[in-house]
């Protein structure tokens, strides 16, 4: 556990960051899942205690105090696989007691930072969150129009063509990749949260030219649905 910001309450238990592995504990039917989609577990590390953050309908919706910008992250039950572990039995002896401990532990301190957070920030209710809109970014929407472009011309965006769209191109190759890969996965997370499937909008191939650099590209079958959301979006 690195931070607030890396563990969170949900419906049935929390969420919580340990080790590089997020985990699922849910109290009502006894299991302590382990989430098997890297992208979901990357997005939730970047994450971070300045942002106040709110769970509903397996979706995280967070507010960043620093910019004042809004954005959310599916979390898709069905990317959880059951660890084989309890989180409580009859037995209170031996390791599962400590497990039980520190899961109520990670649970309180999560409630007392979102207690802590709403008297610092203005009032983020569930009425708003049913009103909240989420919607690409400007630097998102680029992204995605350089690609549908691309797939119109049945071709794949190169890094170079991603890093100047994205206003990368002077800045050294570890910001580079960081911000492409974060960009990415937000545009990925939004756009599985609009469809309540696990589809990658996004996704990446090896160059054939060089196999040392990837290649972006849409695929054409979701081109019609990729359209109609930014149409919608921007009605």
């Amino acid at each position: 556990m690195t931070n607030p910001g890396t563990m969170i309450s949900i419906d049935s238990g929390i969420l919580f960051l340990h080790s590089f592995d997020l985990y699922s504990i849910n109290y009502k039917s006894n299991t302590l899942k382990k989430c098997t989609d890297k992208s979901i577990v990357q997005s939730f590390s970047r994450m971070h205690s300045d942002k106040f953050s709110y769970f509903y309908k397996n979706t995280i919706y967070y507010y960043n105090a620093n910019n004042n910008t809004y954005d959310s992250l599916y979390i898709d039950p069905l990317k959880f696989s059951d660890t084989g572990t309890p989180v409580w039995e009859n037995n209170t002896n031996g390791p599962l007691t400590l497990l039980i401990i520190g899961a109520g532990v990670l649970l309180l301190l999560s409630i007392l930072a979102i207690r802590k957070r709403n008297n610092k920030h203005e009032k983020f209710s569930l009425d708003s969150i049913k009103d909240f809109k989420i919607n690409f970014n400007d630097t998102e929407i680029t992204l995605i129009q350089l690609l549908i472009s691309k797939l119109q011309k049945n071709k794949k965006a190169t890094i170079a063509e991603l890093n100047y769209v994205l206003g990368l191109k002077d800045k050294n190759i570890g910001l580079q990749k960081k911000v492409r890969s974060d960009v990415i996965n937000s545009v990925n997370s939004k756009y599985k949260y609009f469809l309540k499937k696990d589809i990658q909008l996004i996704q990446s191939i090896r160059s054939e030219s060089d196999k040392r650099y990837f290649e972006y590209f849409i695929e054409s079958s979701e081109l019609n649905s990729i359209q109609k959301i930014l149409k919608d979006l921007n009605d």
